[in-house]
């Protein structure tokens, strides 16, 4: 006797399960080209196609079966396959997140606070604000600053952690780039027979100390692929696929 014929693959198999055409799914075989389906042993070809039949399991979903799988895939959430994929916590400060964040908001206060003091031929203390209102290149260390943090902030899972590290790294060696490239200049200059002289100020070396933790922490942003806390123990040593 000849089962149904339905648009999906497991609808079918269900109902001829109920149906008591087949006691096991092993018993299904259809036809390759259209899925007509048959009971084992009912016939080796299809009567319409003239293709010899096969059994169900080895055949891919079929385009109607397809299209119903998109169709309920897209009326749920989205399952994560793997632990490195799915987000951690919004306050989740581990694997140098936490670092990250308190560096960049601790770098953008110190922007703000002297980087230059001028002794000679006055007394005159600038902040990095002061200092980038005359000379626009100075704001590159408070745009990195302010790039890094949201940066840091909105990878909330292993493999965005890991995609973006080079970016990370970047950002956060600006500062650090930059402040020695200032501290390369002479720091005792005379500028049309006036003598300067000037040193550098607490928001200066904060903001080279704050870049160069940041970017130690950075070249360890995300943690271990293979170091992974799951719902039940973890998955550090063990082959992730």
């Amino acid at each position: 006797m000849r089962a149904p014929v339905h648009y999906a693959d497991d609808v079918a198999s269900e109902k001829a399960k109920r149906a008591k055409f087949l006691t096991k799914s092993d018993d299904l075989r259809a036809c390759p080209f259209c899925r007509e389906l048959f009971v084992t042993g009912e016939s080796d070809e299809c009567p319409e196609c003239g293709i010899p039949v096969r059994d169900i399991a080895d055949l891919p979903p079929s385009p109607d079966a397809e299209r119903l799988m998109h169709e309920e895939a897209a009326t749920r959430p989205h399952l994560h396959t793997v632990p490195q994929a799915e987000p951690l916590p919004i306050k989740d400060m581990s694997r140098g997140r936490g670092p990250l964040l308190a560096c960049a908001l601790l770098g953008l206060l110190a922007f703000y606070l002297p980087w230059a003091v001028q002794t000679m031929p006055e007394t005159v203390s600038m902040s990095g604000a002061d200092m980038a209102h005359k000379a626009s290149f100075f704001w590159s260390s408070f745009t990195a600053w302010l790039v890094l943090f949201p940066a840091v902030a909105s990878r909330r899972t292993i493999l965005k952690m890991h995609g973006a590290r080079p970016a990370i790294i970047m950002l956060a060696s600006l500062p650090a780039v930059w402040c020695g490239f200032l501290l390369s200049k002479p720091t005792h200059l005379t500028v049309k027979g006036v003598p300067f002289e000037y040193h550098w100020g607490p928001g200066f070396w904060a903001t080279f100390a704050l870049s160069a933790i940041a970017t130690a922490v950075a070249f360890r942003f995300g943690g271990r692929l293979d170091d992974v806390r799951v719902s039940h123990g973890s998955s550090s040593g063990e082959v992730v696929h």
